[in-house]
């Protein structure tokens, strides 16, 4: 069984930028070092600090101990679906809401698959992590059991219908480009779709390096790599430029087949897009099963760039037409008849090759 500890954030808004963590409800298991991690990720910031704060927005990041944190933030007082972080809202602040943070060591993740929001999805279907509508004043220890789910076909199958091959293309090369990146999705696919869809194409080893909201949460406390953002597409602009963070909008690539010219993908870019356009999952969730049999631990660090020289390992190879010999007695004979054999069987090859180089 997995074991999962977790918190409870109350934080209070004092005035449009300010944040006070007003309390904080934890399993035994929590340590001190994480406690105070949650209290800087939500008291500290400045004034570009823009917290989204609907239950629906989850985050994912690792933690000083060692650990990782997934966090569910949750409104207080019934007011889902505003923003704390008054920037770009002429909303009245709400007074506070709550975050619930669920922690994982490096070994109950990996049971999961490293895949946090196939974990969250998971709790919620159970009803282990209901909304938070007041401080608990204690909390339990979660178990579940391992899932080793490496890669979800369905789910990717509906994101190239609905997103085209370019979006995620584009995405993925963005995350590997920058420090951060926002991206818009659009109404057909919610950016919790997106994320999943993201960590079904990495292979396990790989899925903890990325740091992920599925809402927006810009704040230079809690640096994180991909940001969801549903907005409309002119205030996504508007983030991406006062923020210098770049943007990838899904609407803007629903058309195309292929990325800009002027775009130069790398190796696993190039592997993710090959994938989408001939609908090949099956043979990415072979791949990233077999990659997982060989790693079967947690791994400390696993390096993005490594993913390039696994997408050049993962090509497939060209078709090989074996050449069968049958073993003949040493006579003269025998020996033209094998050599007959060979130069036609050669011969049979080349005519193959041949044809399918005039093939469209």
């Amino acid at each position: 069984m997995s074991k999962i500890e977790q918190a409870v954030v109350h934080i209070r808004i004092v005035n449009k930028h300010g944040r006070k963590v007003e309390s904080i409800t934890a399993t035994d298991g929590v340590r001190e070092i994480d406690k105070d991690e949650f209290i800087a990720w939500f008291s500290e910031g400045d004034d570009t600090t823009i917290i989204q704060y609907d239950q629906s927005n989850i985050f994912f990041h690792p933690l000083p101990s060692g650990d990782f944190a997934i966090g569910i933030i949750n409104p207080s007082e019934g007011r889902s679906g505003k923003i704390a972080g008054y920037t770009y809202s002429f909303l009245s602040p709400p007074k506070s809401f709550f975050v619930r943070v669920l922690i994982l060591s490096p070994t109950a993740l990996f049971q999961q698959a490293n895949n946090p929001i196939a974990l969250y999805e998971r709790l919620l279907s159970h009803q282990k992590i209901p909304p938070i509508e007041r401080q608990p004043r204690r909390l339990r220890t979660i178990t579940v059991p391992p899932s080793r789910s490496f890669c979800d076909t369905r789910l990717l199958r509906r994101i190239e219908a609905e997103s085209g091959i370019v979006a995620m293309t584009r995405l993925f090369q963005s995350l590997f480009d920058s420090v951060c990146t926002i991206f818009r999705s659009g109404k057909l696919l919610p950016t919790q779709f997106v994320i999943n869809g993201l960590l079904n194409f990495l292979p396990i080893r790989f899925r903890s390096s990325l740091t992920f909201s599925t809402e927006l949460f810009l704040s230079s406390s809690l640096p994180i790599q991909a940001i969801g953002f549903q907005g409309t597409r002119k205030r996504a602009d508007q983030l991406s430029e006062s923020s210098g963070i770049p943007l990838v909008d899904f609407e803007r690539f629903d058309c195309c087949r292929k990325p800009p010219e002027n775009i130069q993908l790398n190796a696993w870019q190039q592997f993710v897009m090959n994938i989408l356009r001939d609908k090949d999952f099956a043979y990415l969730e072979y791949q990233i099963k077999t990659d997982a049999e060989y790693y079967d631990e947690p791994i400390d660090f696993a390096d993005w760039h490594d993913l390039n020289d696994l997408a050049i390992h993962w090509q497939r190879k060209p078709i090989q037409v074996p050449i069968k010999i049958t073993p003949q007695n040493k006579t003269n004979e025998s020996a033209e008849k094998a050599e007959k054999e060979l130069e036609q069987s050669i011969a049979a090859v080349e005519l193959l090759m041949d044809d399918m180089k005039r093939k469209p």
